[in-house]
C-alpha cells in the first residue's frame, strides 16, 4: 500500500553553494543525507508534502536545480512555500517550469487517494513561540540568512500578513473533499505553540475537521521535543528536516 510521507526545510542549494547549511551544526551533508533516507523511505507511488523553505534560489532560473533534484526523487511531491522561497514569485510561473512528479499547494487543495491536503505558509505570530526549545546557535561570522520577512522591509506588517495568511488557509481547506477519509493541512510555520494550547489557526483547523497538520520552520529543536503530539483531536507534526534527521517521516496510507 501506498504511504503519505514529509518533510519540510530541504534549503536546497545547488546554483548558489555557497548558501548550503553545511555551515550549520548538525546540517552536515544534509543534501546527501537527505537523498539516503528518501531512497530509504519512500517509493515511487508514494506521496511526498515538503512544507516549504525549499531553495535558496532567489530566482526560476536559479531554482530548476534543485527542483530536477526532488524530481529525481521516488514519488509524488506537493510543496508549499516557506518564508526563504523568494524564488516563488507566481502559481502560474512555477506551474510552467515544474518536473512532472512535483505539484503546488497554493491556495487551493490536492487530493490522491484517500487524502485531501490543503494549506499556506502562514506567517510569525506572537502568541505562537517556540524559544524555550531551541538550542540557539548563531550563523557563522560572515553568514546573513535572508529571508521573505525582510524582503518585505515592514516587520510591522506583521500582524497584517498573518491575518492574510488565516484567510488563505481557511480557502484552501474549504476545497478540500468533506468525503476524503483523511483531511491534511500543511504550513510552513508552526500553527500552534508547545505546549499545546489555543492559537488564531486552531479554529480554522477544527472548523474543516483537519485530522492531521504539518508544520516545519523552526530549527534547532532540542533532543527531547517530539516529533509529533496532540491536541483538541488533532495530530500535529514537526516536519522540520534537521529534527527529521534528514529522513522523510510517515504520515499515514493513501
Amino acid at each position: 500500500m501506498a504511504s503519505v510521507f514529509t518533510i519540510a526545510d530541504l534549503h536546497l542549494a545547488g546554483a548558489i553553494p555557497d548558501k548550503r547549511m553545511d555551515v550549520f551544526p548538525g546540517w552536515e551533508d544534509y543534501t546527501p543525507r537527505l537523498r539516503q533516507g528518501w531512497l530509504e523511505k519512500v517509493n515511487s507511488r508514494d506521496l511526498v508534502l515538503i512544507g516549504g523553505d525549499i531553495s535558496w534560489a532567489l530566482h526560476l532560473d536559479e531554482v530548476l536545480v534543485d527542483l530536477n533534484w526532488i524530481e529525481s526523487m521516488p514519488g509524488t511531491k506537493l510543496i508549499l512555500k516557506g518564508n526563504h522561497d523568494l524564488w516563488w514569485n507566481s502559481k502560474k510561473k512555477v506551474e510552467a517550469i515544474l518536473p512532472p512528479s512535483i505539484h503546488l499547494l497554493q491556495n487551493d487543495a490536492y487530493h490522491q487517494g484517500r487524502v485531501a491536503i490543503g494549506g499556506t505558509r502562514l506567517w510569525d505570530c506572537e502568541s505562537i513561540d517556540y524559544t524555550p526549545h531551541i538550542n540557539f546557535v548563531p550563523p557563522p561570522k560572515g553568514v546573513h540568512v535572508r529571508s521573505e520577512e525582510e524582503a518585505q522591509g515592514d516587520k510591522q506588517q506583521c500582524e497584517k500578513i498573518f491575518a492574510r495568511e488565516l484567510c488563505r488557509l481557511d480557502a484552501s481547506l474549504s476545497q478540500m473533499n468533506a468525503s476524503a477519509d483523511v483531511r491534511i493541512a500543511m504550513t510552513h510555520y508552526p500553527p500552534c505553540s508547545y505546549p499545546p494550547a489555543p492559537s488564531p489557526v486552531t479554529p480554522i483547523l477544527k472548523k474543516h475537521n483537519v485530522d492531521i497538520c504539518i508544520f516545519g520552520h523552526i530549527h534547532s529543536l532540542k533532543k527531547e521535543f517530539p516529533t509529533e503530539f496532540e491536541f483538541e483531536g488533532i495530530r500535529y507534526i514537526c516536519a522540520s528536516a534537521d529534527h527529521l534527521g534528514f529522513i522523510p517521516y510517515p504520515v499515514c496510507q493513501l
